[in-house]
């Protein structure tokens, strides 16, 4: 019960702003990250799209996610 589920948990919270390198982040920023990775999947199944592109959405998605993650996160590093 519950496996496989790692990435979308990680995928989820990253989307709602929680950093990867540690020290932001908060519930409510984490249930509207996995509010909106869901909202996706259900426009990607109302939009009939094969289920095997869902993945590579969600895939582009999290990378874009991530990518601005790690950008805010070197850009408060150079700032202090």
């Amino acid at each position: 019960m519950g496996a496989g589920w790692e990435l979308t948990t990680i995928a989820s919270v990253v989307i709602g702003g929680t950093m990867l390198t540690g020290g932001e982040g908060n519930l409510v920023k984490a249930m509207f990250g996995v509010l909106i990775y869901q909202m996706i999947g259900n426009v990607l199944n109302l939009m009939r799209l094969d289920p095997f592109y869902h993945d590579i959405v969600r895939a582009v998605i999290i990378l874009i996610a991530v990518s601005f993650s790690m950008w805010r996160s070197s850009r408060r590093t150079r700032a202090a």
